[in-house]
C-alpha cells in the first residue's frame, strides 16, 4: 500500500513521528521546551524549502536570508497597518518572497556555480542594507516590535506551526518524487544532458528557486509573529549560511536528513550554550566529521536505520500471523 509515495512501513514510522510531534507540547509541559521545538519546525521548514533549491537542483545560494526577511517585513507591515488577520499575512509574505524571487531568477539562473553563489550573496547583503536604510517604512536598524502573535497560546503555536511544517514536507516529498522533482534532479547530475533530453532547465531550475523563495518567507513570517519583533538582520549571509549548513550535514538531495540537521542544530546553540563563544568552533568541527565520515550527510545512516525498524515490523507481522 502507498500513501502519496511512501510505503506502509515508511507510512507508519511517518505517522508515528507525526503523532509524537501532535502530543510533543503535552508530554514535556515546558514553556522553553515547546519554544524551541517551535523554533525547530520553522527552521526545518525553511530548510526543506532550500533543500529543494540546492540538495535537488543543485543550485546554491547564500542569499536565501534576504526571502526570510521578505516574508517577515511583509507579513508585518500589512498585518500591523492594514489590519490584514496573519494567516493571510503569512501566506502574503510567502508570496512576496516568491514574486521577487520570480523576478531576479529569470537573470540570475542563467548562472552557475560560484557565480550563482556570489550573485546570492550580493543580493542578501542589498535586501539587507535596504530594510535596515528604509527608516519610514522598516523602522531602520531598530526594526518593528510588538508584532501581532499567531495565537495567545504556546500550544496553540505550536501545533499550528508543526501542521504548515508538515504539510510542506508533504508537498515537498510529492514534488520531488514526481515528474518535476525528476527533472530536477537530472539538472543537479548533468545540466547539459538533462537539456539534451528536453527539459526547460531554465524554467524547472526557476521553479525550483520560486518554490523555495515561498517556503522561506512563509518561514520568515512565521518566526516573526512568534517572536514579536522584526529586524534587519533576518536578511544576515549568517542565517543563509545555517540553511546551507544543514542542508550539507542532512544530506542535500534527501528529505529526512535536513529536516534531523535543522532540527539538532537548531537545539545545540541552547544545549551548549555553557561553551559560549566556542559554538562556532563547535559546528565547524561537526561539518568536518560529516563531511570525513557521512560525505552523503545523515540521510544514509537514517534510511538504515529505518530499514532495520521495517524489517523488524515485517517479522512481527509474520509472527502475528503465525
Amino acid at each position: 500500500m502507498k500513501f502519496i509515495g511512501l510505503t506502509s512501513g515508511r507510512l507508519f514510522i511517518y505517522g508515528s513521528l507525526f503523532t509524537l510531534g501532535i502530543l510533543l507540547p503535552f508530554i514535556v509541559r515546558s514553556e522553553y521546551s515547546i519554544h524551541l521545538l517551535i523554533l525547530c519546525c520553522i527552521w526545518i521548514m525553511m530548510t526543506t524549502g532550500y533543500n529543494l533549491l540546492y540538495g535537488y537542483t543543485g543550485a546554491l545560494s547564500f542569499g536565501h536570508a534576504a526571502f526570510i526577511a521578505i516574508g517577515a517585513y511583509t507579513s508585518t507591515l500589512l498585518v500591523m497597518n492594514f489590519n490584514v488577520p496573519w494567516p493571510l499575512g503569512m501566506l502574503s509574505g510567502g508570496v512576496m518572497a516568491a514574486i521577487i524571487a520570480a523576478l531576479i531568477g529569470i537573470p540570475v539562473l542563467r548562472l552557475t556555480g560560484v557565480y550563482f553563489a556570489f550573485v546570492t550573496i550580493g543580493f542578501g547583503e542589498v535586501t539587507r542594507l535596504t530594510i535596515k536604510n528604509w527608516e519610514s517604512l522598516t523602522g531602520g536598524p531598530y526594526g518593528i516590535i510588538e508584532v501581532p502573535p499567531m495565537f495567545e497560546s504556546l500550544t496553540l503555536t505550536y501545533i499550528f506551526v508543526f501542521l504548515v511544517m508538515m504539510f510542506v514536507f508533504l508537498v515537498t516529498h510529492r514534488i520531488v518524487h514526481s515528474r518535476i522533482g525528476r527533472a530536477f534532479i537530472a539538472i543537479r547530475e548533468n545540466r547539459d544532458l538533462a537539456e539534451s533530453i528536453g527539459i526547460n532547465v531554465a524554467n524547472y531550475r526557476l521553479l525550483a528557486y520560486v518554490l523555495s523563495a515561498f517556503f522561506c518567507g512563509v518561514g520568515g513570517a512565521m518566526m516573526v509573529h512568534y517572536l514579536g519583533y522584526c529586524y534587519p538582520e533576518l536578511a544576515s549571509i549568517f542565517l543563509s549560511v545555517n540553511l546551507v549548513l544543514y542542508t550539507i550535514i542532512g544530506g542535500p538531495g534527501t528529505l529526512l536528513g535536513p529536516t534531523v540537521a535543522a532540527f539538532l542544530f537548531t537545539l545545540f546553540p541552547e544545549l551548549f550554550r555553557f561553551i559560549g563563544d566556542y559554538k562556532a568552533l563547535l559546528y565547524g568541527v561537526i561539518l568536518v566529521v560529516v563531511i570525513i565520515f557521512a560525505p552523503r550527510g545523515l540521510e544514509p545512516i537514517l534510511r538504515s536505520l529505518f530499514s532495520v525498524i521495517t524489517v523488524r515490523l515485517k517479522s512481527m507481522k509474520v509472527a502475528k500471523a503465525k
